[in-house]
């Protein structure tokens, strides 16, 4: 087991106990580290879920989009890290660029698994969608 792997392990326990500061501490050790493959990914969303439970929305969303930067779009965790950045910045009241990244998952993503949810979204903001 490598000090990536085992930092993510404790984060994820941290986040669980809902002690979410020192989870992202320890998702950030990971990353330090040289977290590579699905374990940075995988801290990379621990960070940005840490801050969304935080309900500090607006690093949510930076977070959620590092990650998504950081993302082949074939990746697994692309959609939803696109999904879960758009979510977040509705949440910090940044609509028209929630609107954006909704688009840019349909634009790139046209056969995504969450498509009827961002279209649903983007109904919601008043865009329509074809």
């Amino acid at each position: 087991r490598t000090v990536p792997s085992v930092a993510y392990e404790l984060g994820n326990l941290r986040f669980s106990a809902g002690q979410y500061a020192a989870a992202r501490a320890a998702y950030d050790v990971a990353l330090q580290r040289g977290a590579t493959g699905v374990i940075a990914a995988m801290a990379r969303a621990g960070v940005a879920r840490t801050w969304e439970a935080e309900r500090d929305f607006a690093r949510a969303a930076e977070a959620y989009g590092a990650l998504a930067t950081s993302l082949e779009p074939r990746s697994f965790l692309y959609e939803d890290a696109l999904v879960d950045q758009a979510r977040a910045l509705e949440l910090s009241g940044k609509k028209a660029e929630a609107v954006v990244i909704y688009q840019k998952i349909l634009k790139e993503l046209p056969t995504a698994k969450r498509s009827d949810d961002v279209r649903s979204r983007l109904a919601s903001l008043g865009i329509a969608v074809p």
